[in-house]
């Protein structure tokens, strides 16, 4: 199991929240409903590889000070506007094995759709989805078969293979993703102008 290392900090200084960041740690709050609301830093080193493997959902451990490890998610994350991907401030909150939580999983869609290969065009409008469970039943993302899907075919997120365990609240009625027909007319367009263009040239 890979914990992050955190520890507790003074709270509401600027400078010294700068000073951290030099040093290569991150100002964080860590609450949740069984324990107390308290200001702390969290190694970024750390953080940045958890986000990088498992996105900014996941679950995953930190230890702060010479604690046990605490199972914790990200609910809200500050990022620098200048320089994107540092992370300003994070808020953790705290995860209880036997209470159901509320994430958000990104979608991982698999394979490409037989309507892309005979020339349709693939448009997603949706890249995540809102669960609620046990972080026991909660992955890291949620696979999404799309191989089979032909012109014309629209997967909404009632589609969607959710896990056991798993509750969804995102609206069912909404759309995933579609493959679009391209019109004849529209193919042939630009093959159209290319005879045009050559004989204005001549």
């Amino acid at each position: 199991m890979h914990v992050i290392a955190a520890d507790l900090r003074e709270a509401g200084k600027k400078s010294s929240n700068r000073m951290l960041r030099r040093s290569g740690r991150i100002p964080a709050v860590y609450y949740g409903p069984t324990v107390p609301h308290r200001t702390i830093w969290v190694e970024e080193k750390g953080l940045t590889e958890q986000i990088r493997r498992n996105g900014r959902h996941g679950l995953f451990h930190i230890r702060i000070g010479d604690g046990e490890p605490q199972l914790v998610m990200m609910k809200e994350v500050q990022q620098d506007p200048l320089q994107p991907g540092r992370i300003l401030h994070v808020d953790l909150f705290h995860v209880v094995a036997d209470q159901p939580v509320e994430t958000v999983l990104p979608l991982e869609f698999e394979g490409e759709p037989e309507g892309v290969k005979q020339g349709g065009v693939l448009q997603i409008q949706t890249t995540e989805v809102e669960v609620r469970g046990l972080p026991r039943h909660l992955p890291s993302r949620l696979p999404v078969p799309v191989a089979h899907l032909g012109v014309g075919d629209h997967l909404f997120v009632r589609d969607l293979p959710l896990p056991d365990g798993l509750e969804l609240m995102t609206d069912p009625d909404e759309l995933v993703l579609t493959v679009l027909e391209v019109r004849k007319e529209e193919k042939g367009a630009a093959t159209e102008t290319e005879p045009a263009a050559e004989a204005h040239r001549g």
